[in-house]
Parts: structure tokens; C-alpha cells; sequence
């Protein structure tokens, strides 16, 4: 993958559509644990060789980026075969191709279901209470087309239909639609259900299927059981990254002042990339140490044999 859709940003977008993953979320989460913990106890012991403290603020930041790197990786690169995910996207969305693709994301960007379902409201306001809602204002259920738009844009990706650049301006493009929209996970999932409902019940109305309605209530059956797991999993996303916080912005590091001089900490900078001078300055003592180790056996080995050469001319004049 890219190395900027690492970005904050980038990992909290492409876990919208986690929910309708089709795997066993908990084990995949559970798999995770082990691994974390592993990664945390390394950081901590490099922590502890430096004599650092502690700083929740910094482990927190650490498992947003190993639980967003772990995910995207999940998700994009240990995905299922190309075939699979071909066929699914010729199913759910009828792509076949880079331009049915495109035109699927930007529609699903641009429009969506939202407003089809608006259009429907306004026109038959007696319909809402069916739904349990009062009113259907503008961009309501847009967790749904955004989850579906993240679902269609990875799999486009895996299948060479967008590239990785196309794929960060995507994201680029829908980050300010949704980033502050919701307070919590909570209301993000209630106005995803509310979109799948519409939909399903639209579809349903168009064409009544026993065995369609069979599929619907499976999915939905499912989506319940991964949304109780991403709401209270240790390292699920939904618990890990906040969808209420603006990963635009960069955390600055903090400043102390010492005389006249503005000192910036670095302890933000986590692992490797914040000790990798004392580890280089460590490799140098080490090669240093070997060079003098060997330099000193020499010039003992010498001094011996001096020695050793004056007492035997000693000898000699005995």
C-alpha cells in the first residue's frame, strides 16, 4: 500500500464499512491481541532502557496506528481472491470495470441512496413513522452511502479498476462530509441501519422474494453481531479511534523553555524512529569497543614478547 494511506486520516476512513465485513470479526480481533501486546511490551522496554516514563497520551497513539495498520492490511492486502471480490462487486453494485466503478463512487459521493430516500419523504411524508423517524433531513443515512463508497473503493483497488493515488483523492474528497457528522460509533451504525432498512424495503417492494428477504435478515444478522463486537472489542477501531476527532490535524509537539532557547520534545516520535540515534550512537561504541579490544590484545601480545626476548638475553649474559 501506499505509504500515505498510513495517514490518521486515511485509516479511519477505510474502516467505515467494517460492519459489513463477512468475516468472523471477533477472531480476526482476537488475533490481533497477542500481536499488540507484543508491539507495546517492545516499546515499553525501550522506554525503560532510556528511563522514560509512561505516557498514555503516546500509547494511544500507538494503537491507533497498529490497530489502522492492521486493518488495512486485513482488509487490502490479505483480502479475499480477485475473483471473489469481482464477483461481488458485479452483484451488490453491478461494476464490471474502471468506468462503472467511478461512476458508482461518484454517485454514491455526489447523491447516493440519501437522496433518493429524501425525494421519497418529502413526496410521502406518512411513510417516516414505518421507519421509526420524525423527519428525513438532508444527507440523513449518509453512514450507509459512505460505508458502501469505502467498500466499493477498496475492492476497486484490489481489482486494478483505481490506483492507490486515485484512491487517496477519493478519500481526500469525502473526509469533510463525514469527519464531526456523528457524536459516537453508536449514531453512526443507528444512521447505517437506517439506510440499509430503506434500502432493503425498497428493493423488496419492487420485487417481493422469500429468498431475497431470507439473504436480507442473514446480513443484518450479521452486521448485529460484528457491531457488538466493534463496540466493545479492546482493540477494535470503534473503540480505538474516536469518530468525533479531526484527523486533519496534526498533534504538534509540546515546548519547554529553557533561558532564551524554545526546546521541542520529541517524545511523541514512537519505536525506532525516536531512539534511532542512541541506537546508532550504541552500534558505534560497540564497533569502537571490538576495534580497541583487538588493538589492546595486540599490544599485549607485543609487551609479552619483549619480555620474553629480554630474559632470554638475560640468560645469555649469565
Amino acid at each position: 500500500m501506499a505509504k500515505n494511506l498510513h495517514q490518521p486520516k486515511y485509516r479511519f476512513l477505510l474502516l467505515l464499512d467494517i460492519m459489513m465485513w463477512k468475516h468472523d470479526l471477533a477472531s480476526v480481533l482476537d488475533m490481533s491481541v497477542p500481536l499488540w501486546q507484543k508491539h507495546i511490551k517492545r516499546l515499553q522496554k525501550i522506554d525503560k532502557l532510556f528511563g522514560d516514563q509512561p505516557d498514555p497520551a503516546e500509547e494511544q497513539k500507538e494503537k491507533e496506528e497498529f490497530t489502522g495498520d492492521f486493518w488495512i492490511y486485513q482488509i487490502t492486502q490479505k483480502a479475499s481472491k480477485e475473483t471473489k471480490q469481482a464477483l461481488e462487486l458485479s452483484e451488490d453494485y453491478d461494476i464490471h470495470n474502471r468506468q462503472d466503478a467511478l461512476k458508482i463512487l461518484e454517485w454514491l459521493q455526489t447523491e447516493g441512496h440519501r437522496k433518493d430516500a429524501k425525494e421519497l419523504f418529502d413526496a410521502s411524508p406518512e411513510l417516516l413513522p414505518e421507519f421509526s423517524i420524525t423527519t428525513f433531513e438532508e444527507n440523513k443515512i449518509l453512514a450507509w452511502d459512505m460505508a458502501r463508497f469505502i467498500n466499493v473503493l477498496k475492492r476497486s483497488l484490489i481489482l486494478g479498476y483505481i490506483s492507490e493515488e486515485e484512491m487517496t483523492q477519493k478519500l481526500d474528497q469525502i473526509y469533510p462530509m463525514i469527519a464531526g457528522r456523528y457524536a459516537s460509533w453508536q449514531s453512526y451504525v443507528a444512521d447505517y441501519k437506517l439506510g440499509n432498512l430503506i434500502w432493503q424495503v425498497s428493493l423488496l417492494e419492487e420485487q417481493a422474494d422469500e429468498d431475497m428477504e431470507a439473504a436480507f435478515n442473514e446480513d443484518n444478522k450479521h452486521i448485529e453481531e460484528n457491531v457488538a463486537v466493534l463496540l466493545h472489542h479492546e482493540l477494535s477501531p470503534w473503540t480505538v479511534f474516536d469518530i468525533r476527532k479531526d484527523y486533519t490535524i496534526p498533534e504538534p509537539p509540546t515546548e519547554a523553555k529553557t533561558g532564551d532557547k524554545t526546546v521541542v520534545d520529541n517524545s511523541r516520535k514512537t519505536g525506532l524512529q525516536k531512539y534511532w540515534w542512541v541506537l546508532l550512537l550504541i552500534g558505534l561504541l560497540s564497533m569502537g569497543l571490538k576495534i580497541y579490544s583487538k588493538w589492546s590484545q595486540k599490544q599485549n601480545n607485543t609487551k609479552e614478547q619483549r619480555m620474553e626476548n629480554l630474559k632470554k638475553k638475560l640468560q645469555e649474559i649469565k
